[in-house]
């Protein structure tokens, strides 16, 4: 059975709020909450740096297409 697109947009979304509010419940003093802290800090970061390598030559090549 293949899901909407929106349908998995929509299941991704409430995942992430019920793990969410589940690690919140938890505190940060467990084990288990900590390192899925670590995890997600470090998935973030390493996504944050990618976007900013693609920001210049993707704002280059907007330019010279536009001139």
């Amino acid at each position: 059975m293949k899901l909407s697109f929106n349908l998995q947009v929509l299941l991704g979304a409430i995942i992430g709020i019920v793990l969410g509010l589940g690690l919140n419940a938890s505190g940060t003093t467990t084990q288990p909450a900590s390192f899925i802290f670590y995890i997600c800090d470090l998935v973030g970061g390493i996504f944050i740096n990618l976007l900013k390598m693609i920001l210049i030559p993707v704002v280059f090549t907007s330019i010279v297409i536009g001139i």
